[in-house]
């Protein structure tokens, strides 16, 4: 995301009067002729844009993003606290859930919240019995950015075929990448007997899973964050179709200007700049690791196996959290991979 400024945006609404008289003119017909309890059109969302922009307050900012389906202008907040703050310090009690919640520190400095807070935590070893799961770090590979070239990709696409070939069980694998780029630069160099499914702009939810119901050998090849890995149940009945998930690299978001402005404000409130870094950078990516290995963990009664591929898993901080959160943390070279999927499949 690149910050703008008001006057960069309203060069878009130079002809915002002739936006104004359509939305109002579509609006009219549709209720002239009857049977729409509440007209609406898609204009309606670009007044409401203008408008929100022109009352622009504090805490908020505005931004061009882009995607595969081109640019946005995006009005955002960057301070949650100027809302929240005033709500969760004046009820007489709060309760904030998730399955992936942030660091405390995080939590009470985004929110602005000054008063004592009781955090409790349930990790993942906690509900998942440990001969359901095991989990391996294999550190001959990277995704980190200075270390990319074809050479490493070529190495990953090596272990994910050979983890392919290697996992017998009738379940799915479901790789997850930290961005297209790498994603398409693994997939060139896999090995021809592997039968995968990669996430594109079109792909389907009931698509993948009319496949999968087919042929549950597959390697389905994802991006952290995307459409395949959050939200998505891959159940047919009360099985889980996943059997191995594979976290290929560690999922940092790229930086940009939001970001950017997250950490600004976390730094002043924390007056801890390299805390203030971790927490906006670091632990989106811990979040999305764990939202993706909660896929194949739908239920006390799956079995799955989780390799974390990047030598930075072993890193003291990571390797620190993962271990507190499994409490398996099983490190591994190519041929000690390749055997524990061999021999160590939940059954």
């Amino acid at each position: 995301m690149v910050s703008l400024e008001l006057g960069d945006v309203l060069q878009f609404f130079e002809d915002f009067q002739a936006i104004s008289e359509a939305y109002y003119e579509i609006i009219k017909k549709k209720r002239s002729v009857g049977g729409v309890p509440i007209p609406y059109t898609p204009l309606s969302r670009i007044l409401d844009f203008h408008k929100a922009i022109l009352n622009k307050v504090s805490g908020f900012g505005m931004f061009l993003t882009r995607d595969e389906q081109g640019f946005s202008l995006v009005y955002k907040c960057i301070d949650p606290s100027i809302i929240g703050s005033p709500v969760l310090n004046n009820a007489n009690g709060v309760i904030l859930m998730s399955g992936t919640l942030p660091p405390r520190d995080y939590v009470v400095g985004m929110l602005g919240i000054n008063r004592s807070v009781l955090e409790h935590r349930i990790g993942f070893r906690n509900y998942i019995r440990p001969e359901n799961y095991g989990v391996f770090v294999y550190d001959g590979v990277t995704t980190r950015y200075a270390e990319r070239d074809e050479e490493e990709y070529a190495k990953i696409a090596n272990v994910l075929s050979r983890i392919y070939q290697a996992f017998t069980l009738d379940k799915a694998i479901l790789s997850i990448f930290p961005s297209y780029v790498v994603l398409k630069a693994v997939r060139k160099y896999l090995s021809p007997g592997v039968k995968y499914i990669m996430e594109l702009g079109n792909t389907s939810i009931d698509d993948l899973i009319r496949e999968l119901r087919n042929d549950r050998r597959r390697l389905i090849m994802a991006v952290a964050g995307g459409k395949l890995v959050e939200g998505v149940e891959y159940r047919l009945g009360t099985e889980n179709l996943l059997g191995l998930i594979i976290i290929v690299g560690i999922p940092y978001p790229e930086p940009n200007d939001y970001l950017d402005s997250v950490m600004e404000i976390l730094a002043a409130r924390l007056n801890d700049r390299s805390l203030a870094w971790e927490l906006t950078y670091q632990w989106p990516a811990i979040v999305r690791i764990k939202q993706a290995v909660g896929r194949a963990f739908r239920s006390e009664n799956d079995r799955a196996l989780v390799i974390l591929m990047d030598r930075r898993f072993r890193e003291n901080r990571l390797a620190k959290i993962f271990e507190d959160y499994f409490g398996k943390y099983v490190i591994v070279d190519d041929e000690e991979l390749i055997n524990k999927i061999m021999h160590s499949t939940p059954q």
